[in-house]
C-alpha cells in the first residue's frame, strides 16, 4: 500500500497557543522517523504521511502544505 508523503510549514507564530510547539514537533517527528528543519519562525516537516495531518487538526496545531 502507498502512502501518499507531503511537505508541511508550521508557523510559529500562527501557534502562539502552542507553549510548547518545538517540543512536540520534535517528538512527533522522532516518533514517526520524519526529517525537518526548525528555524526561529518556522518548522518545515518532509515527508509526513497524509495521515498524519489528522493527528496535527486534533492537536489545534495550524500548518500549511508546501508544493513541490
Amino acid at each position: 500500500m502507498r502512502v501518499n508523503r507531503i511537505d508541511l510549514l508550521i508557523s510559529t507564530h500562527a501557534n502562539k497557543h502552542r507553549t510548547y510547539l518545538y517540543n512536540e514537533m520534535f517528538s512527533l517527528a522522532k516518533e514517526h522517523q520524519i526529517s525537518g528543519r526548525f528555524g526561529n519562525d518556522y518548522i518545515e516537516l518532509s515527508g509526513v504521511p497524509e495521515n498524519l495531518t489528522k493527528i496535527l487538526d486534533d492537536l489545534k496545531i495550524k500548518f500549511t502544505r508546501l508544493k513541490k
